[in-house]
C-alpha cells in the first residue's frame, strides 16, 4: 500500500487541493507493507538440576527486543510472537547457571512452535554421599527442641530420623496446619517411636523429608497434652555436620513395628467391623448391645490386623471371661491367634458388663504361623487391649419438656430432639413418651424463640443414659434475662488502685477465641450468664495478663491485679567457639539498637555489660578471627523478668579455620600409624595415602585464591580419606569368655571365644565408631557367640537371630532369635555407662555376661550373681566350697560387687540327673558334698522375697578317686579353658544381607493453591473452584454446618464448578475440595461457609484490601487491612470474617490478623478470603 505527502502555498484552497488540480510545492510517497495477523506460539518454560530433578521456586524473566517484559498466562507458559526475539532467563535460589553465573540465560530466541525451554541449573549445595551423618537442628522455639538429628541418605536421596527432647509432641506433620480447621489425615502425619536416652523417654520421628540444609524447613508439631497443632521453622547448623557411617543406619525392624501400633493400632482404632458403634477410651473399648440403628443386636466385630507383608500378627486372648461371651467356634479360634476370624458373640449375653482382655503383636513376616500360635515368636511389638461386653439392653419409657428456668413454667412450643450415640433421631410415641435403653447414650436438645440455654446457647442441651421412668425438664432462660454487665479495675502488686488510659482489653468465648465480645460504650462487657469466658490484658508498661477463665452470672466489676514490667535491662554479651565450647575473649561485640526508626550503637558499660531498653529492638554483631561473623537480633523484652542476663552466642569456625584443625588433626593421626600386619597397626602405604591428602589440604590452605568452597569440599575430601584408612586397620584379636543366659528361668551357660575386631562387619552388620572401627566391641562378641550357636543358618540369616536399633550401633532388639529389649548385659560383672552394643569395647580375656530382665517391663533382674570360681575339679565324698558374690540391678560402673548370703544353688549332674543343693552363709560360701561322680552345672537359685536372678555360672568335675594304701587327697590343678570347637569356615560365596532401604521420600512439587467459592441459592449452593495443574479428578466435602464432613461428589478435572442441590432455605453448609492425581492429594481447599437465601442471615458479596503488594526485608512486619460487604447487616459468623493464607510460609508468614512477616527473600502470595470463599491476593516481596 501506498500513500503520497503534498506540500502547498498556503493561499491554495482547499477544494484545488481535494480535485489534485493545485501545483504541489513538494512531495514524498511512502508505502506500507500489511502483515497478515500473528498467533502467538505457547512456550513453557522449567528447570532443572543436574540430576534431572525439577527445581523448586524458579524465576523466569522473559524480555522481548522492544524491551516489554513478557508475563505467563499460566504458571511457566508464555504467549510468544515469531516477529520479534527474545531473552529468557532463569534463576532459583541457592542455585547457579552451570558456567557459575548466577542465572541461565537464553539470547536472541525466536518462537517457531509450540516449545518447551528446560534450563538446567547448578545446586551450590554439595551432594551428600551415601550413608549416615549427623547435624545440629536448630529449632524457633525451646518448647520444640531436638535431641538429635540423623541424616539418612541413600541413592542421592535423604531424609531425617529426629528425636524430639521428651514426649510432648506426638506427631510431625510437613508444613503449617496450626491454623487449619481440618486436622491433617493421619497417612500425612509422621508417627515415633519411643526411645530411651539419658535415663528418659524420647519420642523418634522418620522419614522427615528434605531436600537441602540450605533451606528452612518448615514442620508442625501436634502437642498430645492439648491436641493442637504448633508450626515451627527449624534450621541446620551445616559446620556441624557429621559423617558417621558409610552404611544407613536406620531405624530397626523392632522400631518400624512400634511406629506402626503407635500409630494405627494405639492411637488409632484396632476394631474394623462395626467400628463405628464401639467406643473407645484409651485402650478400652466398649462393645455394645445394639448395632448403630440402635435396635439391631450386635452379633460380631473384627478386629485389625497390619499386611502381612510388612509385619506378621496375632490377637491373643484371656480366655476365662471370654467363655462366657463368645461363640464355640470363637473360641475354636483362640488357639490360632494369627489367623484372623469374625469374633462372634454369644445370643445370650451376660446378665451384667463383661471384660476381655487381649494383646495384640507383630512379628517378621519371616516368622512362622505355628510359632506365632505356640508362642516362641520373638515379639516386636506388642499392645494390650480391654474389650468390656455389654449385656442386654433394659427399656425406659421417658418423657422430656422444656420449662422456664425462673418459673419452672412448661415451655409448650419449645423443640425437642432426641439424637442417640449412633446419630439416629428418634421420635416419640403417641403419648409424647420415648422408649429408651440404659445400654446407649442420648443427646437431648430443647429450644424456642425468645429462649436461650446455659450460657447464652441457642439450646438447652442434656446428655442423658436412662435408668428409670420418668419425665425430665430442660431449663430456658428468656434472652432479656440471659446477659450480665462486667467491668474491669486494675491494681498494683500492693493492692493500689491504678487509672490506665493505654490498656487493651480483650474477651472471647473460651470454646471459641474467634467470637470476642464488644466492649459498650461506658467500657462495659455485656455477657452471657454462666458462659465460660477468657480475657487478657495488655496495659502499656505491665506484664500482659492472657488466658484467665471468666464465669459470672451477676453484674460484676472483675478486679485485676496487674506486675509493673522492668524496664531497663543489664545484658552480659558472651561469644564463645562453637566447636570448642570455650569463651572467645577477643570476640569484637557491636550492639545497635532501634527505637521509632532511628538506629543508635549502644556502647558498653564499664564491667563490660550492656544496658538495654525494653522498648528497643536491638542487633547483636560478634566477629573473631578463624570464626564466621554473627548477627543476631533480638525481640523487646516484654516478657523478660530478669534485670541482669546473659547472652551467650556460639560462633562457627570458619571453613579455612575447620580445614586447618582438619589438617592438624590428620597430622595427629598420622604420627600414630604403624604400618605392619600386626593386630590394630595399619597395612603398608597408609602413610602414603594420608601424607598425600594433607599435602593436598595444605596446598589449598596456603593458596590466596582460595574460597570457601575450596576449604569445604578440600576438608571433605581430606575426612574422607581419614575415614577410608580408619577402616582399613587392621582388626584386633580378643579372647572373650561369655557368659549367657537365653531363658528368664533357664541355666546360663559359658563359651570362650576368639573375637576378631570385624566379626560383625564379616556377619553383615555395620561398625560407625571409626575411631574404634577395628577394636572388638560387645556386638563383635555376640556375633561370634551366635555364629559359634546357630553356625551356617546364622551366616545366612544374622538379622533374624541379632539386632539391634541403627545398625547394631544401638541397644539390643533381638537377640538369640528373642526380643532383645529386655535384654542387659555386663563386662567383668559390672554395669556400663552406656548400653549401646556397637560403642562398648571389650579388652582380651573380659568377661562378658548377657541375660534376660525380670519381665516384659523392665530392663534389669533384681540381682546379678556370679561365683568367685567357675571351673573345679574334686572327688565324690570331698566336700567343695563356692563363693557367691553379686550385685544390685541398679549398681554404678563403680561399685564393687557383695558376697551374696541367704541364696540356696542346686547344682545337677548331667549324666546321672543328681543333684546338690545348698545356702550361702554370711561370707557367701556354699559348701557341697558330691557322692556321685560326673559334671555338675547349676540347675536352679532362688531366695526368699528374690524373684529374678541372673543366674551364675559354674562347673564342677567329680571324679572317683585312684585307690591307694593311703589316701592323700591333693588339689588337683585348675584346668586350662575347655577347647573351643573350630568355627565353620564361612562359605566363600558372600551371603547378602538385607538392610532396611529407607522411604523414598518424594521430591516436592512447587505448591499450588486451591481456592473455593461458594454462591447462595435458595435450594442449592454453587460451588467454584480454580484449575490445579495435574489434578485428575476432585472431591467434593460438604456438610451442613455442626455436622461431619461427608464426600458428596467426585468430579472430573474438566469441571470447575458443581452445585449442591435439594437443600433447605436459610440453612447453613461447609465445603471443602480436595485434588487429587493418581490417588495422591495435590491440594486442599480451605473450609468455607454459607448460608441458603430464604433468612434474614446474610453473607459475603465483596472483599476488599488495602494493598495489592507488599516488599518487606526479612524480619519485617506489615498488616494487610482486609474489609468486606455483606448482603445483610446479620451473619452468623461460623469462622473468622476475614482469613488468610500464605502460599510459601517459608517467605512469607500471616496471621490471623492479617499481619505479614517475612521470613527470607523470595516472592509469594497472601489469600485474604472470605467465609464463603471470595478473595484477593496480595504479592509479598522479600528482600535481604
Amino acid at each position: 500500500m501506498t500513500a503520497t505527502l503534498k506540500l502547498y502555498d498556503p493561499a491554495t484552497t482547499t477544494s484545488a487541493i481535494k480535485s489534485n488540480t493545485a501545483t504541489a510545492l513538494a512531495s514524498y510517497t511512502y508505502t506500507w507493507i500489511v502483515q497478515p495477523k500473528i498467533e502467538p506460539y505457547s512456550v513453557t518454560l522449567k528447570a532443572k538440576d543436574t540430576d534431572g530433578n525439577l527445581v523448586t521456586d524458579p524465576v523466569y524473566t522473559v524480555t522481548d527486543n522492544y524491551g516489554n517484559v513478557i508475563t505467563s498466562s499460566d504458571a511457566a507458559v508464555y504467549q510468544l510472537y515469531a516477529d520479534r526475539t527474545y531473552t529468557i532467563t532463569a534463576s532459583a535460589e541457592n542455585y547457579t547457571a552451570e558456567d557459575g553465573s548466577e542465572q541461565a540465560i537464553i539470547k536472541d530466541f525466536v518462537p517457531s512452535q509450540d516449545d518447551c525451554i528446560t534450563f538446567t541449573l547448578k545446586n551450590k549445595s554439595v551432594a551428600l554421599e551415601d550413608g549416615t551423618y549427623t547435624i545440629d537442628t536448630i529449632s524457633d522455639s525451646t518448647m520444640f527442641a531436638f535431641y538429635n538429628t540423623k541424616i539418612i541418605v541413600k541413592d542421592k536421596k535423604a531424609y531425617l530420623v529426629v528425636t524430639l527432647k521428651g514426649t510432648g509432641f506426638d506427631r510431625l506433620y510437613m508444613g503449617d496446619c496450626s491454623e487449619s480447621s481440618v486436622k491433617p489425615a493421619e497417612e500425612d502425619t509422621i508417627c515415633y517411636a519411643p526411645e530411651q536416652f539419658d535415663g528418659s523417654e524420647h519420642y523418634t520421628f522418620w522419614p522427615v523429608p528434605i531436600v537441602s540444609l540450605n533451606d528452612p524447613l518448615s514442620i508442625s508439631g501436634h502437642s498430645a497434652r492439648k491436641d493442637t497443632w504448633y508450626h515451627h521453622t527449624i534450621t541446620f547448623d551445616q559446620n556441624t555436620l557429621k559423617k558417621i557411617s558409610d552404611d544407613c543406619l536406620v531405624p530397626s525392624e523392632k522400631m518400624e513395628a512400634q511406629k506402626l501400633m503407635q500409630q494405627y493400632y494405639i492411637d488409632g482404632n484396632v476394631i474394623a467391623k462395626n467400628k463405628e458403634v464401639c467406643q473407645k477410651s484409651k485402650q478400652t473399648y466398649q462393645i455394645p448391645y445394639y448395632e448403630a440403628d440402635g435396635s439391631t443386636p450386635l452379633t460380631e466385630f473384627t478386629l485389625k490386623r497390619p499386611d502381612t507383608a510388612r509385619f506378621k500378627s496375632g490377637w491373643k486372648f484371656e480366655t476365662t471371661e471370654a467363655a462366657n461371651c463368645f461363640t464355640d467356634k470363637t473360641q475354636q479360634g483362640f488357639s490360632t491367634p494369627s489367623v484372623g476370624q469374625n469374633y462372634t458373640l454369644k445370643e445370650q449375653r451376660p446378665t451384667s458388663a463383661a471384660t476381655i482382655n487381649a494383646t495384640l503383636s507383630f512379628y517378621s513376616p519371616t516368622e512362622t504361623d505355628a510359632a506365632i500360635d505356640a508362642g516362641t515368636a520373638v515379639v516386636l511389638a506388642s499392645t494390650e487391649v480391654t474389650f468390656v461386653i455389654a449385656p442386654k439392653a433394659t427399656t425406659y419409657q421417658i418423657k422430656f419438656q422444656a420449662v422456664n428456668s425462673f418459673t419452672q413454667d412448661i415451655l409448650p412450643d419449645a423443640r425437642i430432639t432426641i439424637v442417640d450415640q449412633n446419630g439416629n433421631t428418634l421420635t416419640p410415641g403417641a403419648n409424647g413418651t420415648y422408649t429408651l435403653n440404659d445400654a446407649t447414650s442420648y443427646t437431648v436438645t430443647a429450644s424456642q424463640n425468645g429462649y436461650v440455654g446455659a450460657g447464652g446457647k441457642e439450646e438447652a442441651y442434656l446428655v442423658f443414659v436412662p435408668s428409670k421412668d420418668e419425665t425430665v425438664s430442660l431449663p430456658l432462660t428468656r434472652a432479656e434475662d440471659g446477659k450480665c454487665f462486667i467491668k474491669f479495675a486494675y491494681v498494683d502488686e500492693n493492692n493500689n488502685s491504678l487509672d490506665l488510659t493505654n490498656v487493651s482489653v480483650t474477651v472471647y468465648d473460651a470454646d471459641d477465641h474467634t467470637k470476642t465480645v464488644d466492649p459498650e460504650p461506658d467500657g462495659s462487657y455485656l455477657i452471657w450468664k454462666d458462659r465460660t469466658y477468657h480475657y487478657s490484658i495488655n496495659a502499656y508498661g505491665y506484664y500482659k495478663i492472657t488466658y484467665q477463665e471468666l464465669t459470672v452470672s451477676t453484674d460484676q466489676i472483675i478486679t485485676v491485679s496487674l506486675k509493673e514490667r522492668i524496664k531497663t535491662y543489664t545484658m552480659t554479651l558472651i561469644a564463645f567457639g562453637y566447636d570448642t565450647g570455650k569463651d572467645l575473649s577477643d570476640a569484637t561485640q557491636k550492639v545497635i539498637g532501634e527505637k521509632n526508626g532511628i538506629k543508635t550503637q549502644i556502647d558498653a558499660n564499664s564491667d563490660g555489660t550492656y544496658t538495654l531498653d525494653w522498648e528497643t529492638m536491638y542487633t547483636v554483631y560478634l566477629s573473631c578471627d578463624n570464626y564466621s561473623d554473627r548477627e543476631y537480633s533480638m525481640g523487646a523484652f516484654t516478657e523478660n523478668e530478669k534485670q541482669s542476663f546473659t547472652l551467650r552466642l556460639a560462633l562457627s569456625p570458619s571453613q579455612k579455620h575447620q580445614l586447618e584443625t582438619t589438617i592438624a588433626s590428620a597430622n595427629d593421626f598420622l604420627a600414630t600409624i604403624i604400618e605392619s600386619s600386626d593386630p590394630l597397626d595399619w597395612p603398608t602405604g597408609t602413610k602414603d595415602k594420608l601424607q598425600s591428602a594433607i599435602a593436598e589440604a595444605n596446598a589449598v590452605l596456603n593458596n590466596d585464591a582460595s574460597t570457601d568452597s575450596d576449604y569445604s569440599n578440600t576438608r571433605t575430601s581430606l575426612e574422607k580419606t581419614i575415614r577410608e584408612i580408619k577402616k582399613s586397620r587392621n582388626p584386633a584379636q580378643e579372647t572373650i569368655t561369655i557368659r549367657y543366659q537365653i531363658d528368664r528361668d533357664g541355666p546360663t551357660f559359658q563359651k570362650t571365644l576368639n573375637v576378631s575386631g570385624n566379626q560383625a562387619l564379616k556377619a553383615g552388620y555395620t561398625k560407625g565408631n571409626l575411631d574404634n572401627y577395628a577394636k572388638v566391641n560387645v556386638t563383635d562378641a555376640l556375633a561370634a557367640l551366635h555364629q559359634d550357636l546357630y553356625g551356617t543358618e546364622f551366616v545366612a540369616r544374622p538379622y533374624d537371630y541379632l539386632d539391634t536399633m541403627y545398625g547394631m550401633e544401638g541397644l539390643i532388639t533381638k537377640v538369640f532369635q528373642n526380643t532383645g529389649s529386655h535384654y542387659t548385659y555386663r563386662i567383668n560383672h559390672k554395669n556400663v555407662d552406656f548400653m549401646y552394643t556397637g560403642t562398648t569395647l571389650l579388652s582380651n580375656n573380659d568377661i562378658l555376661s548377657i541375660y534376660p530382665s525380670a519381665s516384659s517391663t523392665t530392663s534389669q533382674t533384681e540381682e546379678y550373681l556370679y561365683f568367685t570360681q567357675t571351673a573345679l575339679t574334686t572327688v565324690v565324698n570331698t566336700p567343695f566350697a563356692l563363693t557367691l558374690m553379686g550385685l544390685n540391678k541398679e549398681a554404678a560402673k563403680n561399685v564393687e560387687a557383695y558376697v551374696e548370703e541367704g541364696y540356696t544353688v542346686t547344682l545337677k549332674n548331667a549324666q546321672t540327673n543328681d543333684t546338690l543343693t545348698a545356702t550361702s552363709d554370711k561370707n557367701g560360701i556354699l559348701t557341697f558334698i558330691p557322692s556321685v561322680a560326673g559334671i555338675y552345672k547349676v540347675e536352679a537359685v532362688s531366695k526368699d522375697g528374690i524373684t529374678a536372678v541372673a543366674a551364675p555360672y559354674a562347673e564342677i568335675t567329680v571324679n572317683i578317686p585312684e585307690p591307694t594304701a593311703v589316701p592323700v587327697p591333693t588339689v588337683t590343678p585348675e584346668p586350662t579353658a575347655t577347647p573351643v570347637p573350630t568355627v565353620t569356615p564361612v562359605p566363600t560365596t558372600p551371603v547378602p544381607t538385607v538392610t532396611p532401604v529407607p522411604t523414598t521420600v518424594t521430591k516436592p512439587v512447587d505448591k499450588q493453591i486451591l481456592m473455593l467459592q461458594l454462591k447462595s441459592r435458595k435450594n442449592s449452593m454453587v460451588l467454584k473452584w480454580n484449575k490445579i495443574k495435574g489434578a485428575d479428578t476432585y472431591k467434593i466435602y460438604g456438610a451442613k454446618c455442626g455436622n461431619s464432613y461427608k464426600l458428596l461428589k467426585t468430579v472430573s478435572s474438566k469441571n470447575l464448578t458443581w452445585t449442591n442441590r435439594k437443600l433447605k432455605k436459610g440453612t447453613h453448609y461447609k465445603y471443602y475440595i480436595v485434588a487429587i492425581s493418581n490417588g495422591q492429594k495435590l491440594a486442599t481447599s480451605p473450609h468455607t461457609h454459607a448460608v441458603t437465601k430464604g433468612s434474614s442471615y446474610g453473607y459475603a458479596q465483596k472483599i476488599t484490601v488495602n494493598k495489592k503488594t507488599l516488599k518487606l526485608r526479612t524480619g519485617k512486619t506489615k498488616r494487610i487491612k482486609a474489609s468486606v460487604t455483606n448482603s445483610s447487616t446479620y451473619v452468623q459468623k461460623h469462622v473468622a470474617t476475614v482469613r488468610y493464607l500464605s502460599s510459601d510460609p517459608s517467605i512469607a508468614t500471616v496471621s490471623k490478623t492479617g499481619v505479614v512477616r517475612a521470613k527470607k527473600k523470595g516472592n509469594c502470595t497472601i489469600y485474604c478470603y472470605t467465609s464463603n470463599g471470595l478473595f484477593k491476593k496480595v504479592k509479598v516481596t522479600v528482600t535481604k
